[in-house]
């Protein structure tokens, strides 16, 4: 590559990064001073890690990118070298435009400024002139909601208020690519909303989005495209909700076979041996690349015969619906299989969340007993008919359990679950910003009637 492509604004071409590990303070020291080549007597012990591993992406502009793994993927030093922090070990990266990342609350804020002096540096340091910063600090002011803590030093905040005002600092900037590395979630949950609000606002403008999190439903939230990383390379990258689920599916498997694996053969970071990792991870892809699990989500798994074959939202002639206006009727379903023939108690359950992950609504089946053979599938609808559910994306999880009480759901038998199987956008010409449209009967009582009403 010899220059960026069109509209690319982030390109790497088979990069790599390798770590050199020391045994001792020592060693480390006469490797970096590049003295050990003196150290006759003895030879410097070092280690490689290969953090990185011949990596090539493209990133277009505008675009909203998450990037999961799990701990010691690559994921930070993917950033770092993205942020010029550190260099590759090989390989070529291309970056065009100003990069702004959070990659650590407190990071570049010193401890004894104030809050206001931290804005005003920050600001100048990122090339703004004085009309500028004297607009983004009456922003960020207003923003962080501070108040007078902003006239106290940085040491004193707590962790969510250091938060605050990073963030909102570095989002005043308006930054052509904006780098973020688990610290959006820090803070309460109304600022966390807020934050969401601004990088939501951000990303229409066109800024390119770079979004490190273990939460998956901040990843979806704000993310088109997900690329998972895992030892170093690229696993998979594509659609956000596609590849989210292969993660989840890869990493719930993991967990369950954990338990299974040698105390001695899981290392100090209780990791699966490098054999049952890749048995796990060819599972996983192998199931969504030759057709075999049409399903789509997450498969969580259980003990049992019975198993979700596939969740959609349907209309009443059986079409997938993606898309619906507010109070139309729509039905969600779930088609049951099975391992085994027989009878057997189940009780098919239905989650909605919302791009942010928040519960709207669950809907539970009465238990009753199923009579199924293999081969054969079991469809059940829950119709929802006028429909109160306001204008937003929503996703669908579904699960079968057996000995289902209300009253301690944790204690009951789980056949199977599949997570975010199912997405649904609700829309409305009146754009009303509710979240659930309710339809009351309305009743107008005159004024001699009032006494009649029982307060």
């Amino acid at each position: 590559m010899s220059e960026l492509g069109q509209n690319s604004v982030i390109e790497l071409d088979d990069l790599s990064k390798v770590y050199r590990l020391y045994g001792s303070i020592r060693d480390q020291i006469w490797g970096v001073s590049g003295l050990e080549r003196y150290r006759f007597w003895r030879k410097t012990k070092v280690q490689h890690f290969q953090a990185l591993e011949h990596l090539s992406l493209s990133i277009g502009a505008g675009e909203r990118v998450g990037i999961v793994g799990r701990n010691g993927a690559g994921k930070t030093t993917l950033l770092k070298i993205l942020t010029s922090a550190i260099q590759p070990t090989s390989g070529m990266v291309r970056v065009s435009g100003p990069v702004q990342a959070l990659m650590q609350v407190g990071l570049g804020f010193h401890p004894d400024f104030t809050g206001y002096q931290n804005i005003r540096s920050s600001l100048i340091y990122n090339g703004l002139n004085a009309d500028e910063t004297e607009a983004a600090i009456v922003e960020i002011v207003d923003f962080v909601e501070l108040g007078d803590f902003l006239h106290q030093p940085f040491k004193t905040y707590s962790l969510g208020m250091r938060s605050r005002l990073q963030f909102a600092t570095a989002t005043a900037i308006h930054p052509d690519i904006l780098v973020i590395d688990e610290v959006l979630g820090a803070g309460d949950a109304y600022f966390s909303a807020k934050s969401a609000d601004r990088v939501k606002r951000l990303t229409n403008s066109g800024c390119t989005l770079l979004l490190v999190s273990h939460s998956m439903s901040q990843v979806l939230q704000f993310c088109d495209r997900v690329i998972w990383l895992d030892m170093g390379k690229v696993v998979m990258d594509g659609p956000a909700l596609e590849v989210v689920n292969a993660y989840e599916e890869f990493i719930h498997s993991v967990l369950e076979k954990i338990g299974s694996v040698d105390p001695e053969e899981r290392g100090t970071n209780s990791a699966l041996p490098a054999w049952m990792r890749d048995k796990i991870l060819g599972e996983v892809l192998g199931r969504r690349t030759d057709g075999e699990d049409e399903a789509g989500g997450a498969r969580w798994g259980g003990t049992g015969p019975l198993q979700v074959r596939k969740v959609r939202v349907i209309d009443r002639q059986g079409n997938v619906m993606t898309k619906a206006g507010i109070g139309r009727e729509i039905g969600l379903a779930v088609d049951i299989e099975t391992l085994e023939a027989g009878t057997f108690p189940c009780a098919p359950l239905f989650v909605i969340y919302d791009e942010g992950g928040q519960i709207i609504s669950r809907l539970v089946h009465d238990e009753r007993d199923i009579k199924i053979s293999p081969g054969e599938v079991v469809t059940d609808i829950a119709w929802l008919r006028d429909h109160p559910i306001g204008v937003g994306r929503y996703m669908l999880s579904a699960g079968l359990y057996a000995d289902w009480d209300p009253l301690s759901p944790e204690s009951a038998h789980r056949y199977d679950i599949l997570s975010r199987a199912s997405m649904l956008e609700i829309v409305d010409a009146r754009r009303d910003p509710s979240r659930v449209r309710l339809q009351p009967t309305w009743e107008t009582i005159p004024s001699e009637s009032r006494d009649k009403l029982a307060c």
